[in-house]
Formats: C-alpha cells, structure tokens, sequence
C-alpha cells in the first residue's frame, strides 16, 4: 500500500484508539508529509480548517464524532483517495478524502477535505480479516516458494509471524500505537505491502509466474492478498482500542524477535 493508504489508515487508527482509550491522540505524521491540513464543510458562522491532526481530531470530538475508521480502494490501480470516515452522536457521517500536493523534494502537503458520507460498504469485522489475511499470506507464501521468489515467501512468512504475535516490526515514530489484535492486524497489513500501483509483484513476480505457466494461479493469489491486506488495514483502524485479543478471538503468542529492517531487506533483494 502507498503512502496514501498508511496515512488515512495510521490517522484512523489512532484517532479511533485515542477515542475508545480516552487517551491523548499520540499521532505523528510519515515523514513524506510536510504538512497535513483538513477542511470541514462550511456549517453556520462560516468555514473552518484546522491545520493539523491534533486540531482536527479535537474538532471531531467536539462535533461529537463516536467513531473513526477509514476506506481503501479496493481495486489495483485505482485513483480513488484514501478517505478518513468520522460517525457523529448525531447519525452523521463525514468522509475526509486526501489529496497530496508537492511542497518541496520528495515531500507532501496533504489536504483532507469533508465530504458527506454516503453508501460505504459494510466493514468486515477485524477477527474475519485476520483470518482471510491469514490464508491469503499462506496461500502467497506458498506460491513464492513454488516460483523461486524467495524473498517475497520470506516477508509473507514474517507477516504471519506478526499476525500470529510472533514477531513485530521495528519502532518507527510515526506508526500509531495501538497495541493488541488491532495492532497486530495493522502491522501485519503493511509488512504485506509488496504491491505495486497496478497490484502485482513487480515485473519479476510476473515474469516468474509465467516463466513457470502459472500465470492464472499467481494472478488470482496477488489479487486475493491485494484484497485482504486491504479489509485488513481498514477493520484494524476501526477496532483499535474497541476490543481485547480475547473478545475478538485471536490467539496471543509469546513476541519474537522485530522485524529489522524487512522491507528494506526484501527490496535490495529485488
């Protein structure tokens, strides 16, 4: 997932754990963005922008937003924006979609504008993806195997080890704290990100598959984990700090070692 899915994911994440918790909206930006700013619909006395997270999530709650959750595209290739959702005490729902703006060499103005929610799908509930994250990682892992792609059966089999509570990633300062299965389906979402804009592999996954005839197989499998590292991401941002590993049936294991540097690792390999 690009940077646009983590950050409407991160921001939701926290704001909702913040709102559950009743704890303070410990947010802090990806370094990619210079600057976020939001827009909230003009309401009677004028228009009103805050020019930071920490202004709008004050904002929200003072509106009386109950609950925060975001939505992902859902489709490789897709030039939809990632979008912020807020359900208020009152039945109303906004939808905060961003736009990114070039403010200077490889960073990012980010301009979330308010837009009235209306005809989302139902989110699958966090237990439900973790389970189809899960298969779908085996499934992946399996495959890269099968092709030679070792370095990708390698980062699928560390996110099932995240998923599981085997393992985690590195402390990054600006991943949202969130602790938990919520937390271990967050992370184990973006340590699946592999994807490129159009949802393969990359060239080399590609050319592996068709290299061995199974070009059907390993489109249908990036396809299934596209999908579920996105369900997964989304049901994670929405039930942080809402359940217990216990309420939401997800097995605890004893942490293993971090993830150092898995990413990073995975495309040097590439």
């Amino acid at each position: 997932m690009n940077g646009e899915n983590f950050l409407a994911a991160s921001l939701a994440a926290q704001a909702q754990a913040s709102r559950s918790s009743s704890s303070d909206f410990a947010f802090r930006a990806p370094p990619e963005a210079e600057s976020i700013l939001f827009r909230f619909l003009p309401v009677s006395g004028g228009q009103f922008a805050a020019r930071s997270p920490s202004e709008w999530f004050e904002r929200c709650l003072a509106m009386g937003a109950q609950r925060f959750g975001c939505e992902l595209p859902l489709e490789p290739g897709s030039l939809a924006p990632a979008r912020v959702l807020v359900d208020f005490s009152d039945g109303r729902r906004s939808a905060f979609a961003a736009r990114w703006f070039k403010a200077s060499e490889g960073r990012y103005t980010v301009a979330f504008q308010e837009r009235h929610g209306e005809g989302e799908k139902p989110l699958q509930e966090a237990q439900r993806a973790a389970l189809e994250l899960r298969s779908a990682l085996e499934e992946s892992a399996a495959l890269a195997a099968r092709l030679g792609l070792q370095a990708y059966s390698a980062c699928f089999g560390r996110a099932l080890a995240i998923l599981r509570g085997e393992a985690g990633l590195p402390a990054r300062p600006f991943w949202p704290v969130l602790g938990g299965a919520a937390g271990r389906l967050f992370d184990a979402a973006f340590a699946s990100d592999v994807f490129e804009h159009r949802g393969g592999w990359g060239t080399l996954g590609r050319r592996c598959a068709t290299e061995a005839g199974a070009l059907e197989p390993y489109d249908r499998v990036v396809l299934r984990l596209f999908l579920a590292t996105r369900h997964a991401a989304m049901a994670a941002a929405a039930s942080a700090g809402c359940e217990s590993d216990k309420k939401q049936g997800i097995p605890v294991h004893r942490p293993g070692f971090p993830a150092r540097g898995l990413l990073r690792r995975l495309r040097e390999a590439l």
